[in-house]
């Protein structure tokens, strides 16, 4: 009975091993809050309509941050307009376009309450559209629908960055 047990322990420890070491993590919920700095953060947009930045603010709200106003806040992140680029993969038969990339890019800046620096950087995220046979185009409806999605996993990648502060 000792040697099962014991060949259980040195399986199951070697088992923990391996798994560490080709880098296995077990994924649960981000307890990574925003820092104190974020309790008071101002949010210096040119679009405060639009569906991207509406998802960073409340993502950093959900994160323990809260949007004031520019006379107090302790951190201000500018967020750049979101630039759209896009260009066709590849081609059907018949020479109809049946893929697209479509590039999201966003400039962000951190300054401090002193208006100094903390940090810049250009999150970027890619979004290949396909087209079914019987699709010829990309309709507004489905582009709309696209683009809800990439604008939440543009919040998401800014609160990463936002996260490092």
């Amino acid at each position: 009975m000792k040697k099962i047990t014991l060949a259980n322990t040195i399986l199951s420890m070697f088992l923990c091993v391996v798994l560490l070491g080709c880098g296995f993590h077990l994924r649960g919920l981000s307890t990574d809050k925003l820092s104190k700095r974020f309790e008071q953060a101002y949010l210096d947009i040119s679009e405060t309509n639009n569906e991207f930045y509406q998802e960073v603010k409340k993502l950093i709200i959900d994160n323990g941050g809260d949007i004031t106003n520019k006379d107090s806040a302790k951190i201000t992140v500018i967020l750049s307009p979101v630039v759209v680029n896009y260009r066709q993969v590849a081609i059907a038969d018949n020479n109809s376009l049946k893929e697209y990339e479509y590039n999201y890019r966003v400039n962000v800046s951190v300054l401090d309450e002193k208006n100094s620096q903390l940090g810049s950087s250009i999150i970027t995220t890619v979004k290949n559209i396909q087209l079914n046979d019987n699709q010829v185009t990309i309709n507004e409806e489905y582009l709309k629908e696209n683009t809800k999605e990439v604008y939440q996993e543009l919040a998401k990648s800014t609160l990463h960055y936002l996260q490092s502060f």
